[in-house]
């Protein structure tokens, strides 16, 4: 799936295939390799429904159809979700005139330079790294340890507790997310997964899991801080402290906002360098 990824030059974080196996629950998904392309389709209707994008490389014409007969034969209307720019033209390009497009801002992908969040340099990042100073100041025995056997147990101590503090109890979005990052833990070798885990006081205070989408950009699929450190600026160190150890990546991927209004403006705040833009295409007919 990576290679798949890779080849098809797509840095969204539908394509990062730790993804593609922790949400299969969620959104129904069903795969299958053609040829040189990775196959998907998502049965969800409270999510998502329809269509990946064919991620590889190889004879789009025949492929396309080839989904496009699939969907005829299930009763199913042809539905592609999550497409990039480029998808989009390519869909366009073999079936031209046959799809309505509409963006769905909700699902955007905010990227970043590795180097930018690692930095934190010039007047772009200025909050952020006085948030850095500050928590510094405040807890100068802060110490970030990346994802080991050792620490996985503290990792997901941070996940339960925020999961406590946010009202998990009777919000099911979180009880899933619970369940992905307990997983993600459990499998995390075999989906490529870092990340690491912040200490203040000796004590956990928060925890991020990453992992590639191709070998120039990374996903990050969880972050967490607890209220009492999230308060004095744990989220902008362990973010920077987790940028500087991406340093083979040049873009970290921090997936989309769904959304919810805080989690975009605190997108936003580190000013995106790509938006990237996603689309639902519907066959007309």
């Amino acid at each position: 799936m990576f290679r798949l990824a890779e080849e098809s030059g797509e840095c969204g974080s539908d394509a990062s295939a730790a993804n593609m196996f922790l949400y299969r629950k969620k959104y129904g998904i069903s795969i299958c390799f053609y040829k040189n392309f990775y196959l998907r389709r998502y049965d969800s209707r409270e999510y998502m429904y329809g269509y990946g994008f064919p991620l590889g490389s190889g004879d789009y014409t025949e492929i396309l159809n080839i989904l496009k007969e699939d969907a005829a034969y299930s009763g199913r209307k042809l539905v592609f979700c999550m497409l990039s720019e480029h998808e989009k033209t390519v869909l366009d390009t073999v079936l031209p005139e046959e799809f309505a497009y509409t963006e769905i801002r909700d699902n955007d992908d905010y990227i970043y330079s590795r180097e930018g969040l690692a930095g934190l340099h010039g007047k772009k990042y200025h909050k952020k790294k006085n948030h850095v100073s500050q928590f510094m100041r405040r807890y100068p025995d802060t110490r970030f340890e990346l994802l080991s056997p050792a620490n996985k147990p503290d990792i997901e101590k941070v996940a339960e507790q925020w999961f406590d503090e946010n009202g998990g109890s009777t919000d099911t979005d979180k009880q899933v997310e619970l369940g992905l990052i307990r997983e993600s833990l459990a499998c995390s070798d075999t989906l490529r997964l870092s990340g690491g885990i912040l200490y203040a006081e000796n004590r956990p205070a928060a925890m991020t899991l990453t992992s590639p989408i191709t070998q120039s950009v990374s996903d990050t699929h969880f972050e967490k801080a607890l209220h009492e450190y999230a308060d004095a600026g744990a989220y902008a160190v362990i973010n920077q402290e987790m940028a500087l150890h991406l340093s083979s990546f040049t873009l970290i991927n921090r997936e989309e906002d769904l959304g919810i209004e805080g989690l975009r403006k605190a997108k936003l705040s580190y000013q995106p360098d790509i938006l990237f833009t996603k689309y639902q295409a519907e066959l007309k007919i």
